[in-house]
């Protein structure tokens, strides 16, 4: 994966985007292999924990359901 291909992929707006970029970066340093794990480690220690349920959760407003 190149820098550029990573940067398309991550992209997001101020300020969620330092964020999320530099987590990557730093993930990426540490533990190639493991990305996504490391990724989801270094957010968990820099924001604190979340508890599964509420976080894979959100309220759906003004999406019609038929």
């Amino acid at each position: 994966m190149t820098p550029w291909t990573a940067q398309k992929l991550l992209w997001n707006p101020e300020p969620l985007g330092s964020l999320f970029g530099g987590v990557c970066l730093e993930a990426w340093d540490r533990n190639p292999p493991d990305f996504g794990r490391e990724v989801m480690d270094i957010l968990e220690r820099r924001l604190g924990p979340e508890e599964w349920e509420e976080s894979l959760s959100a309220p759906l407003t003004g999406v019609y359901v038929s």
